[in-house]
């Protein structure tokens, strides 16, 4: 966007690059399944690879390294705190939790 590059930005088309949006929820996990304040998933773009322990994602083989819009999906929240979500996607594909 104009707006971006005039304040010195870099805006990649289709969320390219580390440009990431998602939406991270708690699912549960405290008292009677109540929210327990740690984020389990994430449905969104990823801006990098996925945390250690993490399946490569599946849009990585049609484009490795992308991170763009083909990467929008469900993963799970392997990440610390919420500082910084963007970098805290994983990818299961054996889908322990059955979450996804």
């Amino acid at each position: 966007a104009q707006e971006l590059v005039l304040l010195g930005g870099i805006d990649a088309p289709s969320f390219g690059g580390t440009e990431s949006f998602l939406v991270a929820f708690d699912v549960g996990g405290g008292d009677a399944g109540a929210p327990d304040g740690v984020l389990d998933v994430v449905l969104g773009y990823p801006a990098a690879e996925g945390v250690p322990g993490s399946d490569p994602y599946p849009c990585e083989a049609a484009a490795p390294n992308a991170f763009d819009t083909r990467c929008f999906d469900l993963y799970y929240y392997g990440g610390r705190g919420t500082a910084q979500p963007q970098f805290g996607f994983e990818w299961r594909n054996d889908d322990p939790r059955g979450l996804l």
